[in-house]
């Protein structure tokens, strides 16, 4: 698998790249910076757990399609972890969408070795294109930056219909999960899954509500 590459140190290297001094080869690895950086744009999203127990499914706003809870997620995760996996699977998919729906915005074809690189549609010149991508680039750190971390105070708690869980929300952003763990025990991961979704819907955090 090809490891992820942080936009930290695309950004880092991009400025390097202001010292080469050709357009053509500047522009050319500026955009293999940018695809190696950015997820494919796509109709949906998902992210797990690290246990990969659970997988929750987004759209390109970040609105959950389903949420997959494993069978067997109990030989991999205490109950008492299970709703701080369901909000890491959650954040890890709209993190996806955010930086595949923001660096998506402008075509960018990777140039292949011996060929021209493409042209800036836009017209702009090789500095005005960098100091545009590196802005893009700064923007999509500043939202990712920006996602809720779970300290902040809600504004409202929504709890799922059978209370297995409970969505900690600050300006329509879920901030934490918080689980009856008692009663996750002897959840069937079917029921918990619906509960979960059904918990989503009512936070008006769905595609079908």
């Amino acid at each position: 698998m090809t490891p992820s590459v942080d936009s930290g140190d695309i950004g880092r290297s991009l400025a390097k790249l202001d010292v080469l001094g050709d357009p053509d080869t500047l522009r050319a690895r500026a955009e293999a910076f940018l695809a190696a950086e950015k997820p494919e744009p796509g109709d949906r999203y998902d992210g797990t757990d690290p246990t990969r127990s659970i997988r929750v499914e987004v759209d390109p706003r970040g609105l959950v399609l389903g949420i997959d809870i494993a069978p067997t997620w109990r030989s991999r995760l205490e109950p008492d972890r299970f709703a701080g996996a369901l909000h890491d699977a959650y954040r890890e998919a709209v993190r996806a969408a955010l930086a595949a729906e923001s660096t998506a915005k402008r075509s960018r074809p990777t140039a292949t070795p011996g060929s021209e690189p493409p042209p800036d549609p836009d017209g702009h010149s090789v500095a005005e294109w960098l100091a545009a991508t590196r802005a893009k680039l700064h923007r999509v750190d500043e939202q990712l930056r920006d996602l809720p971390t779970g300290t902040a105070v809600p504004d409202r708690e929504v709890r799922s219909p059978n209370g297995y869980l409970t969505l900690r929300l600050t300006a329509g952003s879920v901030t934490a999960v918080t689980a009856n763990t008692k009663a996750l025990k002897w959840a069937k991961p079917g029921t918990l899954r619906e509960d979960a979704t059904d918990a989503f819907r009512a936070a008006d955090l769905t595609a079908e509500r």
